[in-house]
């Protein structure tokens, strides 16, 4: 697990060593999400322990050091079991995702139902509401956050190279514009772990999928044994041609999860894969 810690949110990506989501998890009741109950806890107390860690205080920091992608705060493992700290994330959003173009943006009209109920479906969530931890499971895909530092609100992308083709990252950046007035230059992104172009092959049948795009000797490296796929470049480049800056989108975090055996990996592992999360949450 790793925590990325900011004055104004967190982001944390898990991995298969975190346990919370193993293979057969469809098929588990997980919700109400129980933050104080194992394996839910171990993410409360990781959010937690990194709160004011490596965090410098207001009077060290300009308004544009808070908001810049430089400060990042990479820790591993150690958690705090100081019940106190369990605050700052009080709930879980999470959707029974599908590879589509479809999400929701969570209000306090409808905490409540996304917190209790069987999940709904889509790949995207987004949100204002500090406290709400937004997230999606990955084992291959792609996950994406997203910040807004004007208006502060967050993101959280599920893209697989079939919703990265259905333009799921600029429908997350749209459903931002019209709920918090988001404007994609202001916006900063951070690219998951996911199947990079080392192990992520593909046939030639894929580049049909990829034939509208100009750039698509960018994303397809041809080799001796065959044609390899730049899934997080691809999904950079769609964002930008939607007005992100190439500037604000942060690799530090994408690791490969297929050569990585840290990760979840569907195209390794197949049915015996779990999944790790991806979470952003708002102070």
């Amino acid at each position: 697990m790793k925590v990325h810690t900011t004055p104004r949110f967190q982001l944390v990506f898990c991995d298969a060593n975190d346990g919370l989501f193993p293979a057969g998890y469809l098929e588990t009741s997980f919700y109400p999400l129980d933050l104080k109950s194992s394996p839910y806890d171990l993410l409360a107390q990781a959010i937690s322990a990194h709160q004011e860690q490596n965090v410098p205080s207001s009077e060290q920091q300009t308004s544009t050091q808070k908001d810049s992608l430089l400060q990042e705060s990479v820790q591993h493992g150690s958690l705090s079991q100081t019940p106190a700290q369990l605050s700052l994330l009080k709930s879980v959003v999470l959707l029974k995702q599908i590879h589509s173009m479809q999400g929701l943006c969570v209000t306090n009209d409808n905490l409540i139902s996304l917190t209790t109920a069987p999940r709904h479906e889509g790949d995207f969530l987004c949100t204002s509401l500090p406290g709400i931890g937004i997230g999606v499971l990955t084992a291959d895909c792609l996950p994406m956050a997203f910040y807004d530092p004007v208006n502060h609100a967050a993101a959280i992308v599920h893209a697989g190279w079939r919703g990265m083709l259905d333009g799921i990252g600029a429908q997350t950046l749209q459903s931002m514009r019209d709920s918090f007035g988001t404007r994609p230059e202001d916006l900063q992104v951070f690219i998951g772990p996911c199947a990079k172009q080392c192990c992520y092959q593909v046939g030639e049948d894929f580049l049909q999928h990829l034939k509208s795009f100009s750039w698509v000797d960018k994303v397809i490296e041809r080799r001796e044994n065959g044609l390899f796929f730049n899934l997080p470049l691809c999904n950079s480049l769609l964002l930008q041609d939607a007005g992100v800056r190439s500037t604000s989108i942060s690799y530090t975090y994408n690791e490969c999860t297929i050569c990585n055996f840290s990760f979840c990996s569907y195209r390794r592992d197949a049915a015996a894969s779990c999944r790790q999360l991806a979470l952003i949450v708002l102070r």
